[in-house]
């Protein structure tokens, strides 16, 4: 009787190759932690704080074909960790948390209208449809950015609001552009309010005003901004925004750490969630989106194409998030922010902390 044939050796297992990825997405992750704390990312930071989100994710899921295809679990826990990472650095507004109410709602909406003030009859097409979506999402409080001392007269006129204005360098000019703090109906009214510059060595400014509720409740810090923008293009150029937006940005967190009272901060910071103002902002206040948020929260598009979340809205610990959402009226090349938060009835303490970095 024959003897069996001795089995065929076994294949050699494939190599697995999803290293050269891990590091890729360890040094891209590393260079990101870095930018954190520099004074002024150089331009093209700025390119790495828009992709990189979008890169990491790419980076996992090769990671996750690489290491099925090689069949070696050794393969597979790198894209595990990576997908942790990316879920806790980006994915919180995927998984929106919202919070009991603790006083009174507060309906706020953030919205950059583009520039209402081109428009030269008080009953333009973009008037209308941005005075039709106010109507529509008949918030308590208005932050808005792009229109003209001219333009806020007109929208107040029509919806029953109350305005502070800010030119961007107080120009006196009431065409030209700039941004918008405003209370709309009885149940808030404006205390002192007005202009104010981020530095005075920075001629850029934002609107500030105090709300008052009628009901006697907690009076509330309103900041509307606009940072200065990067013009489309990462060049020499972009170099200098990046240092100015460090420095309005150190100027503002710098105010917002000394009130005491429930401050709501809200407009277009012209940056991807990445960029130092945003980290330095996480310090003193939350980003409503993180919270309460449910998706990337795209905000406008680049070049009509990459969605890109670089508009904010930031509250104090005093109030907890109810819901916040992005709405996308057509009015305007940005999308709006549209939050209910509910404040502090009276006098108090803040009971949550500032969300991490």
């Amino acid at each position: 009787m024959l003897p069996e044939p001795a089995a065929p050796p076994a294949p050699p297992a494939r190599p697995t190759r999803v290293w050269p990825a891990v590091v890729v997405l360890v040094g891209l992750g590393a260079l990101t932690a870095a930018s954190w704390g520099w004074t002024a990312p150089p331009a093209w930071m700025v390119a790495v704080h828009v992709g990189l989100p979008v890169a990491f994710a790419l980076g996992v899921g090769l990671m996750l074909v690489l290491g099925w295809g090689a069949r070696a679990q050794r393969g597979l826990w790198p894209a595990a960790l990576g997908a942790l990472a990316w879920a806790f650095i980006w994915g919180r507004g995927l998984l929106p948390s919202v919070e009991s109410p603790a006083g009174p709602p507060l309906r706020v909406l953030s919205w950059n209208v583009q520039r209402l003030g081109f428009e030269d009859a008080p009953t333009g097409p973009r008037t209308e449809c941005v005075s039709a979506a106010i109507a529509r999402f008949s918030p308590d409080v208005l932050l808005l950015q792009e229109l003209s001392a001219r333009d806020v007269e007109r929208l107040a006129a029509r919806l029953g609001l109350t305005c502070a204005h800010a030119d961007y360098r107080l120009t006196g000019d009431p065409r030209h552009g700039g941004v918008a703090a405003c209370a709309r109906g009885d149940a808030f009214t404006l205390g002192e309010h007005g202009p104010r510059a981020f530095a005075p060595e920075i001629d850029w400014h934002y609107a500030w005003a105090e709300l008052l509720p009628v009901d006697g409740g907690q009076a509330i810090n309103l900041f509307s901004v606009h940072l200065q923008p990067y013009g489309g293009r990462l060049d020499a150029r972009s170099d200098d925004v990046a240092r100015v937006q460090h420095a309005e940005a150190d100027a503002l967190a710098a105010r917002l750490s000394r009130l005491q009272d429930p401050t709501v901060v809200a407009g277009d910071f012209n940056s991807a969630r990445d960029a130092p103002v945003h980290v330095r902002l996480r310090r003193v206040l939350r980003d409503v989106w993180e919270v309460g948020g449910a998706g990337p929260g795209a905000t406008a598009r680049v070049r009509g194409g990459v969605p890109l979340r670089i508009d904010y809205l930031y509250a104090s610990a005093h109030f907890r998030v109810s819901a916040v959402a992005v709405e996308a009226p057509g009015c305007s090349d940005h999308n709006a922010l549209l939050a209910t938060l509910s404040r502090p009835a009276a006098a108090a303490q803040p009971k949550l902390p500032p969300s991490p970095r």
